[in-house]
């Protein structure tokens, strides 16, 4: 509300700011969402800004361990949605 913007502009312009991190993957939906993607490239976090977005990340559960540990989990949710066998049969 502060910025007058949507959570998910708020959420991308925290990701681009990250260490490491030079773009991101926009969906727009339709055109009526453009506008909103191009206030990221104007949007700045301030510290407060910041310490409000690590307050809420802290308090969320997070999965424990390297980020691919869910896709490697047999039994794992993600299991049923990824696929893993993927290995070239020979067969054209």
């Amino acid at each position: 509300d502060r910025h007058d913007t949507t959570v998910a502009t708020v959420a991308g312009r925290w990701a681009l700011d990250q260490a490491g991190v030079a773009a991101i993957i926009l969906g727009t939906g339709d055109s009526s969402r453009v506008a909103e993607k191009r206030a990221l490239g104007g949007l700045e976090l301030d510290a407060g800004d910041l310490q409000t977005i690590a307050e809420l990340l802290e308090s969320q559960p997070m999965p424990r361990g390297d980020m691919y540990d869910l896709e490697r989990d047999p039994q794992g949710a993600h299991a049923k949605i990824i696929k893993t066998d993927l290995h070239d049969t020979g067969t054209s």
